[in-house]
């Protein structure tokens, strides 16, 4: 909702100069201001028709095509919102809003290029237009172009200084790039402006979790829930403070809470799992660990956490396969590759295994686990002058198994 208000916010801006009240038979005037109306009150739909009426009247009316497109905009009718915003540019080239609106609505269909596009004409066009460096701001940050984006959230936060999102949207900014001070200073602000939203407070519990202050990240999640218990982020937070702490059933009630209010939260699902399984208790941990993988199968971690998990409840050739399901997202890490090459081994898979520890040493010939497991499945294979070689090259690595292995097959 609050970005919605946002175009409602820069809509009554442009609408303040045409005043005026319907009075007698209404002309195309009056049926604008009528839509105006409900489009305030999010009666999106309704105001369509007075809007469509106003350009019945008056077809070359650019503020009424600008009106209807923030209804369609409401509705998520983003294909009829385009075609408006075309048709008042079109009437009224010079108004810079009109630009920056359809860089918003672009932004929302997915065409990033086109947004900045748009938004960098309309600061061309007036440099003072705040919401376009605003959007501008945005599109960089969601393409991970972080130092254009600050730079761009830091012209809207100067030309608007009380504009309470800019300082919510760097704060985030600051905290992707690990500068959790300057995120908490650019939230101190958000919340002397609006004391009440909770994501303010959610947002300064995460920093400080990941400063690792955890005593002020339970602090700052317990106001963001106490200012909305439904919200599940700060659950989720809070949750991660305590599981950080090994609190892991504190931690579990929160991410069971998350979960209560957004049932496809991966990571909760994944948390959920991971105390579960520390608690002792591994069917739970492997239906917690099962939905997440349902929930966000492409998370390596995932399917690495439930091979772990199988391993320990024996299942090698299940732990095998959810190692294989990870090396497929991430086939160029060395560690899964070892990991597989011993559940091979102790599945007596012993050529797979040799190619999992061989594919291991290929990423990572100092690799000195690598190198032992390699030389326990050759010579389980029949090999033992090579295994030797292998164990040799482990204990050269630092490999205490390895001087043992070699002092029992290798005495010569």
């Amino acid at each position: 909702m609050r970005s919605w208000s946002l175009y409602l916010v820069w809509f009554f801006a442009l609408l303040l100069p045409l005043g005026g009240q319907a009075q007698g038979v209404l002309n195309a005037k009056d049926h604008f201001l009528l839509g105006a109306a409900k489009l305030k009150c999010n009666a999106c739909e309704i105001a369509v028709d007075d809007f469509s009426t106003a350009i019945e009247l008056s077809v070359d009316y650019p503020e009424a095509y600008y009106g209807r497109s923030l209804a369609y905009a409401c509705q998520d009718k983003l294909d009829e919102a385009l075609l408006d915003i075309a048709q008042a540019i079109r009437y009224s080239p010079n108004e810079v809003l009109y630009r920056e609106a359809r860089g918003r609505f672009k932004a929302q269909v997915g065409d990033t290029l086109g947004a900045i596009a748009d938004f960098k004409l309309a600061i061309q066009m007036d440099s003072t237009c705040w919401q376009a460096w605003y959007g501008l701001a945005e599109q960089q940050f969601g393409r991970r172009n972080y130092e254009a984006a600050l730079t761009n959230y830091n012209e809207t936060l100067r030309l608007q200084a009380t504009f309470t999102m800019g300082f919510i949207r760097r704060s985030e900014l600051y905290i992707r790039i690990e500068s959790y001070e300057s995120a908490l200073s650019s939230l101190d602000r958000a919340a002397e402006l609006e004391p009440e939203y909770p994501v303010i407070y959610q947002l300064m519990a995460l920093a400080h979790m990941e400063m690792g202050v955890y005593n002020l990240a339970l602090k700052s999640a317990n106001k963001a829930i106490k200012l909305d218990p439904s919200f599940a982020m700060a659950y989720y937070v809070r949750g991660e403070s305590y599981y950080r702490t090994e609190n892991y059933r504190k931690a579990d009630v929160d991410f069971e809470a998350c979960l209560n209010l957004e049932k496809n939260y991966a990571p909760a699902w994944y948390k959920r799992g991971l105390c579960h399984n520390i608690m002792g208790d591994l069917k739970g941990a492997k239906k917690f660990l099962t939905k997440a993988v349902k929930k966000d199968p492409v998370q390596v971690p995932y399917w690495v956490s439930r091979a772990e998990l199988y391993e320990k409840m024996e299942n090698g050739k299940k732990a095998i396969a959810d190692i294989s399901k990870a090396i497929s997202l991430r086939d160029s890490d060395p560690v899964l590759y070892r990991k597989r090459g011993w559940l091979n081994l102790g599945e007596e898979n012993f050529q797979q295994a040799i190619r999992d520890f061989e594919e291991t040493l290929r990423e990572d010939a100092q690799d000195a686990d690598a190198w032992l497991g390699l030389g326990d499945a050759t010579h389980l294979s029949g090999n033992p002058q090579e295994a030797c070689r292998s164990w040799a090259q482990a204990l050269s690595l630092g490999s205490k198994k390895a001087k043992d292995q070699l002092g029992k097959y290798c005495r010569e």
